[in-house]
């Protein structure tokens, strides 16, 4: 649903215009400037502004702050050009003049609400940010989706609206066609490739029927590969083939399966220093990348945090306000979770019984401003590359080749000194010798 915002000073005019447009969006009503200014912090995506309010011509104020993504319609009886000229000046789409406009109301909205306009697609239901800069940004990625062979990153924290974002995408493109949303950090490496190529009947053992893989389901649509930095070098390899020649066979087959999909991969990893590891192709980073855009998380967008409030509050049947000091410790709270701790939490205060929100309210390690994934384990030791290893090799060859290269670095940067090898890797002189001897021979 879209926020319309209709700021009109004639309460029987207002009364009129808002009953139809309610059938557009949600209305939010506003009788001055004052009011008009507090209102347009909801994001309208359109606002329909009385150009004389309480003095000539202040509805050009209200343009002035209007959000640049948002379409204006100025309503006025003014008609000479000079005026038209000043709002058009100060942002305005849309100029219509006030005589007979309800009576033809109809004919307006069909060009006001029209498909072609961008607000129809930016942050419908999905995606809210008050950021002008992330909200052009966001716009011209929207944008790039209509382009069905381009492939598309989105990258950010975990919880900052990445799935949300496809979610628009498919929306305002591809609404008819299949969205396939596959989490690959929530799947094994085996189960990864017999979800995506799909597999024949006794391919392996458990393979007791023919599956349909991802890959064609996908087909006309969108591939939405989730937590993408967590594919393994060789499904990299197999899945580039597939993205250059929209083909592939299932798992214990020869047959050649075309399909045709929209690809959008995301991912809360370090691609780069994936890159630099050598945990992720380059060829395929290139192939995935196509249009890139990288979503801030919460603790760098305060100023959405009030607009994301209002907007899952009016997602629920239950309303509530918050008082001025609970918005307050809000809006200093680090959200670790970004977006999806947010619309928890406020699924969580609309159970209360209470309609104003009060700061004793709020959850302690809010109030106390302290993650509640401080407890959170440390950054794994492990690679994917070091996974894939083991799953090959067994540990016991990871750590063999480790400390054979932690040896060669330590000796070569040393100049084979000893004593100062086995002081930098805190070994004993048996450790020392040990691996010593596992060189077997190359210089140190």
């Amino acid at each position: 649903m879209q926020n319309i915002l209709l700021v009109e000073d004639d309460p029987f005019f207002r009364a009129n215009l808002a009953s139809k447009l309610k059938k557009y969006g949600r209305v939010l009503e506003a009788r001055n400037l004052v009011e008009a200014k507090r209102k347009i912090k909801s994001v309208p995506n359109i606002a329909f502004i009385d150009l004389d309010l309480i003095s000539s011509l202040d509805g050009l104020k209200i343009l002035e702050v209007c959000p640049k993504n948002t379409i204006s319609v100025i309503l006025t009886s003014h008609e000479d050009k000079e005026t038209i000229k000043k709002a058009s000046e100060n942002g305005c789409n849309y100029y219509f003049s006030k005589l007979n406009f309800l009576e033809n109301f109809d004919e307006v909205a069909a060009q006001v609400f029209s498909e072609d306009n961008h607000f129809k697609y930016l942050f419908e239901n999905e995606f809210v940010t008050t950021d002008i800069g992330l909200k052009e940004k966001i716009s011209f990625f929207i944008n790039q989706s209509k382009h069905k062979n381009l492939p598309m990153l989105i990258t950010g924290p975990t919880g900052v609206g990445k799935s949300s974002l496809v979610k628009t995408i498919h929306k305002n493109y591809f609404k008819n066609k299949p969205l396939v949303h596959v989490n690959l950090s929530e799947l094994s490496k085996n189960l990864i490739e017999s979800e995506l190529f799909g597999h024949k009947k006794g391919s392996f053992t458990g393979a007791l029927n023919d599956k349909e893989g991802l890959l064609k389901q996908a087909d006309q649509g969108i591939l939405f590969l989730d937590e993408i930095g967590t594919l393994s070098i060789e499904l990299q390899r197999k899945l580039l083939r597939v993205i250059e020649e929209k083909s592939f066979s299932p798992v214990g087959s020869n047959e050649t399966i075309s399909t045709n999909f929209k690809l959008i991969s995301a991912t809360c990893d370090n691609l780069s220093q994936k890159l630099q590891n050598k945990d992720m192709r380059v060829d395929f980073y290139f192939r995935i990348k196509g249009s890139e855009i990288n979503i801030p998380p919460l603790s760098k967008r305060v100023e959405d945090i009030e607009a994301l409030i209002d907007f899952f509050i009016s997602k629920s049947s239950k309303k509530i306000v918050f008082s001025d000091d609970s918005l307050n410790i809000l809006k200093q709270y680090k959200w670790p979770g970004n977006i999806r701790e947010l619309s928890s939490l406020i699924k969580e205060l609309t159970l209360l019984n209470k309609t104003i929100i009060k700061s004793e309210d709020l959850p302690n390690h809010i109030l106390e401003n302290k993650s509640i994934f401080d407890e959170q384990e440390d950054e794994p030791l492990l690679s994917s590359r070091n996974k894939d290893f083991i799953e090959e090799f067994g540990l016991p060859e990871l750590i063999k080749q480790i400390e054979l290269e932690a040896f060669k670095l330590s000796a070569k940067e040393l100049k084979g000194k000893t004593n100062q090898i086995i002081k930098s890797l805190k070994i004993s002189k048996s450790v020392f010798y040990r691996i010593q001897n596992l060189v077997n021979g190359v210089e140190i």
